[in-house]
């Protein structure tokens, strides 16, 4: 419910809590490819009452600082009498040094900010439910300062959560009509800024002030090792286990929702030991970069694969595990097997599709040759009747690498070379059995 600041005698409902907050509110806006989106933030999860509604995100927010106004047992009765009341805490605050804390907190700045306007509203508390709240907004639009970095806005790597939606003439439409859920990417923007993206002339105005933006402030480029873990046998193993498993404690799905969680485990431990790494989960294996930085090269892909190995037994325990399962049922076992292919090479990881990218993911020549060469791992085991086995496999450039880098310890001996033809072209990899 929103209120007219021109209105001071309108009076207040009395189920309204005697509190009411300030909300320092910082409108950033970003130009990509001709269109403009703004940033928004969750601050945090929804109340479990509020999940079914809008989703355990929460609200979509801009960059905020908020001030708690208690009037006591006497609350504000009319508009004007609320205004006043804030107005006076809002003297006290230096909203200067509170527009340089945001920017700090967020890490968005310096920014040059522009006092838009005075939003009132009256909602429920996204925290406390049962409870309206008043809420005095003040606006500001804001800029970066010239000759900025845009990275610390655009997130490429979503370090800070940031969601970015576009804004046009269309949206407004639709923010204007009635019917209209005013959700992006499944979660829904907070009342007030609903209210100002339905309004044609701040479009317009924010549009105006969007900051330009090129694909190289929304992804990074890098060079180093890539690393592709592929769980051979995940699925049938998974339905087997719900199957087949199961006592008086847990049921097979249980146990299989353990052998799910566990796999997941594993990879996270994997990375934990390993210097910066970028990586992507696909349920039953991952993509991981090892950029050359810092003290990144071979010694942090030995300590990958040294980690990687030990993980290994906690997949041999659990086809030890499925074996004896099948000697008290004597039905024959899924085999779970691993493949890790390596490649070395440039890559981009970030917004791959831009502003509207809702994860970290990668895209490059690079990650099309590590595809190929797994599938190419892949054929190679089959072809050895190795499926049960843990394998590894090198493309031509991490292998020459390597080589060249005098880590041909990471290379391993017995290593043989596969050919075979993957989406119309030959592919070569050079692999091992590592179990």
């Amino acid at each position: 419910m929103l209120l007219s600041t021109s209105d001071p005698d309108q009076s207040l409902p009395d189920d309204i809590s005697s509190k009411s907050w300030i909300i320092i509110s910082m409108e950033l806006y970003v130009r990509y490819e001709n269109e403009v989106f703004s940033l928004l933030v969750h601050p945090f999860y929804a109340r479990p009452d509020m999940i079914e509604e809008i989703g355990a995100e929460g609200f979509l927010y801009p960059p905020y600082f908020g001030s708690l106004v208690d009037f006591g047992m006497f609350g504000p009765k009319t508009v004007g009498h609320w205004l006043e009341k804030t107005q006076k805490k809002l003297d006290e605050l230096d909203t200067d040094d509170l527009r340089d804390e945001i920017q700090n907190v967020y890490g968005i700045g310096p920014l040059i900010t522009n006092h838009r306007e005075t939003i009132l509203e009256i909602k429920e508390s996204p925290v406390k439910s049962a409870e309206r709240k008043l809420y005095r907004v003040e606006r500001f639009v804001c800029q970066p300062a010239e000759d900025r970095p845009l990275r610390n806005i655009t997130d490429p790597h979503f370090l800070k959560g940031h969601i970015f939606i576009p804004i046009s003439q269309n949206a407004v439409k639709d923010f204007e009509s009635d019917s209209y859920r005013k959700y992006v990417k499944g979660r829904e923007i907070v009342g007030n800024y609903q209210n100002v993206l339905s309004r044609s002339d701040e479009v317009k105005y924010a549009i105006k002030h969007a900051a330009n933006t090129t694909r190289q402030d929304w992804v990074t480029i890098e060079s180093g090792y890539l690393v592709l873990i592929d769980i051979a046998g995940f699925g049938q193993m998974t339905q087997h286990i719900k199957s087949k498993s199961g006592n008086i404690f847990e049921t097979g799905s249980d146990i299989a929702d353990r052998f799910r969680n566990g796999i997941a485990e594993v990879f996270e431990s994997v990375l934990f030991v390993s210097d910066p790494v970028q990586s992507y989960f696909t349920g039953d294996g991952m993509i991981a970069s090892l950029p050359l930085r810092g003290n990144g090269g071979e010694a942090v892909l030995k300590a990958f694969l040294d980690r990687y190995k030990q993980c290994l037994t906690y997949l041999d325990e659990l086809n030890h595990a499925a074996s004896e399962l099948s000697k008290k049922t004597g039905d024959e076992h899924p085999t779970v097997g691993s493949r890790i292919t390596i490649h070395h090479g440039s890559y981009e990881f970030g917004r791959i599709g831009g502003p509207r990218s809702t994860s970290g993911n990668f895209s490059g020549d690079s990650i099309v040759e590590l595809a190929r060469t797994e599938s190419a791992l892949s054929q190679a085991i089959k072809d050895q009747d190795g499926d049960g086995c843990h394998w590894i496999g090198f493309t031509d450039s991490a292998h020459s690498k390597l080589t060249a880098a005098k880590a041909t310890e990471l290379l391993g001996k017995k290593l043989k070379t596969y050919s075979t033809r993957i989406k119309e072209r030959d592919v070569t990899v050079r692999a091992r059995s590592i179990s």
